[in-house]
């Protein structure tokens, strides 16, 4: 099974890397499905509590590929996959699209074993699901520290001027829905197999 999807983001591709690579131990931090991440003690990955996913507590990612010029990097998954899944890779590629503007492209590759093969479509909805409320997440992450910094710039310009600044942005409420909707389709999945 592959899965590929891609986001825009508004911030520089440098800022968006910065995430995905070198800070590829700290996921935790940005994305919500989780809860809390480490890296390994081989140091060539990250271990990862989850949270929201039906059948996976604690996932092993160890870095298969890293290209730091290229912004792309290449993960595996070591153990901690749910029964449904025999095997999983993952790619992510960050490109500049402008000074102030990336894309953050996903390819991940899924080996779905025997009898979960007839609950592929559900299964293929559930990560596929998961997979685009990550990217959002990061989006959120990475354009939030883009306006952070520029909202910063102008309360320090505003307060020198003697001037009040903008609030900052808050929050909808669609990570929520999002969250519930993923969870929804990931648990009709688990259940079929």
């Amino acid at each position: 099974m592959i899965i590929t999807a891609h986001i825009d983001v508004a911030a520089p591709a440098e800022r968006v890397w910065a995430l995905v690579g070198p800070g590829f131990a700290d996921v935790g931090a940005w994305a919500t499905v989780i809860a809390h991440s480490e890296p390994t003690t081989a140091g060539d990955g990250r271990r990862c509590s989850v949270s929201g996913m039906p059948g996976v507590d604690e996932v092993v990612e160890r870095l298969t590929a890293y290209d730091e010029t290229a912004r792309t990097l290449t993960y595996v998954a070591d153990t901690g996959l749910p029964g449904y899944v025999r095997h999983a890779t993952n790619t992510w590629t960050v490109t500049p699209l402008g000074p102030d503007r990336s894309r953050v492209a996903v390819d991940a590759r899924v080996t779905v074993p025997g009898p979960a093969r007839l609950a592929a479509l559900l299964i293929r909805i559930a990560l596929t699901a998961v997979g685009r409320r990550t990217l959002r997440d990061l989006r959120r992450h990475a354009e939030h520290a883009q306006r952070s910094r520029a909202t910063s710039d102008r309360h320090e310009a505003s307060r020198r001027a003697g001037a009040g600044g903008d609030p900052p942005p808050s929050d909808d409420g669609r990570l929520l829905a999002t969250a519930i909707s993923a969870n929804a389709v990931f648990s009709m999945a688990s259940g079929l197999v």
